[in-house]
């Protein structure tokens, strides 16, 4: 389903989509994902920082100090275009998932 879904997405990304939206997109259909309100805190470990290679935003992967994983996408703008989590059971599909955000956008 994943490979299937990217595979989709690299050909319309000639159409002049950004990567951001198209990495908004695939997030948004990982098992369990939930709407985050944008509780970053000082306490939450950023495990990982990518930047799209169109350049029109970032992804920062945040496991918080009750083991949530967050992810968080911001645009060129420094503008939250995107928050989400997962609970402990979902937490290797999000890891999965951004692992191939990594590969293919940024």
């Amino acid at each position: 389903m994943i490979v299937d879904y990217l595979l989709d997405e690299k050909t319309s990304q000639s159409s002049g989509q950004k990567y951001l939206q198209e990495a908004i997109n695939f997030l948004k259909k990982v098992p369990g994902m939930s709407i985050d309100q944008l509780k970053l805190t000082i306490n939450d470990k950023s495990t990982t920082a990518l930047n799209f290679s169109d350049g029109s935003g970032k992804l920062f992967y945040v496991i918080n100090a009750a083991q949530i994983h967050h992810v968080y996408i911001f645009d060129e703008m420094n503008f939250c275009r995107f928050a989400g989590y997962v609970g402990w059971i979902h937490s290797n599909g999000l890891k999965n998932a951004v692992e191939l955000i990594k590969n293919y956008w940024c």
